[in-house]
């Protein structure tokens, strides 16, 4: 009897051993012949059809495994072949996820990365996330000066980033805020308005959940001047001058109030 599976074939022969049939496979491996007996018909039919069906496949190393092993083996390549994935390439890269050692399965991992990172999001330039803001800040009755605020420093944005949102990224950002040549403070005033526009995206539904590329970028470093610190005594007497600034002994105390107040 031949078994066939591609351009593999085992065949599968009978003899009698002390009145007893034997049925023996029969197949080349390496480049030797290789015999395994069974005392039964479809025991034997069933081990040859594995074999071809692994010799076919490349896979003939498989045949040195043995009882639970080989059963696995066989599963695990039955598994990964509607995705087209070999076996090796398979168990290297869990074994490379394992040794992260995140304290979380492969596949918890991988649901929150696709969670995160939805390359379905829909396509929204900057310019068109910057008027349905201010649109809606406007609807939600924010001071005048705020909506102007965040017109002048987001259009500004808008002109320099001709993009989807979703392409931005946190070293861009940060770019563009230091090409801006300001002040520390101006500068951090502009990435407050950015990171609200992001978060507005983010709840819009343009960008994936979780922190955002905005929210990544580091604040600049606003080096003030010197804080005075006043003791009640001073302090009453800095709110006593106040209604005659001209005296010399108060002076100091309304410039350094006033300084502190800056």
């Amino acid at each position: 009897m031949l078994i066939k599976a591609g351009s593999s074939t085992v065949k599968i022969y009978q003899t009698v051993d002390r009145g007893k049939s034997r049925f023996t496979v029969s197949f080349h491996e390496g480049g030797r012949r290789r015999l395994r007996q069974f005392a039964n018909l479809g025991e034997a039919k069933a081990e040859a059809k594995i074999i071809a069906d692994r010799l076919n496949s490349g896979k003939a190393d498989a045949l040195h495994l043995n009882g639970t092993d080989r059963d696995s083996y066989i599963h695990a390549v039955r598994i990964l072949k509607p995705i087209g994935v070999p076996l090796s390439d398979a168990a290297s890269e869990y074994a490379a996820a394992k040794k992260i050692d995140a304290g979380i399965s492969l596949l918890d991992a991988v649901k929150f990365y696709v969670s995160h990172h939805n390359a379905k999001l829909p396509s929204k330039s900057v310019t068109e996330v910057v008027k349905e803001f201010l649109t809606a800040k406007e609807a939600d009755g924010r001071s005048v000066r705020y909506i102007q605020d965040c017109r002048a420093r987001l259009n500004r944005f808008a002109e320099d980033f001709q993009t989807d949102l979703k392409q931005v990224r946190t070293a861009d950002i940060d770019a563009w805020l230091r090409k801006l040549k300001v002040a520390a403070r101006t500068r951090n005033n502009f990435r407050t308005a950015v990171c609200s526009l992001f978060s507005f995206g983010r709840a819009s539904g343009y960008l994936a959940k979780g922190p955002t590329e905005a929210e990544a970028v580091a604040l600049a470093n606003e080096r003030g001047g010197e804080i005075e610190v006043f003791t009640p005594e001073e302090f009453s007497k800095m709110l006593a001058g106040t209604q005659n600034s001209e005296k010399p002994e108060f002076a100091n105390l309304i410039k350094g109030g006033r300084k502190m107040r800056q």
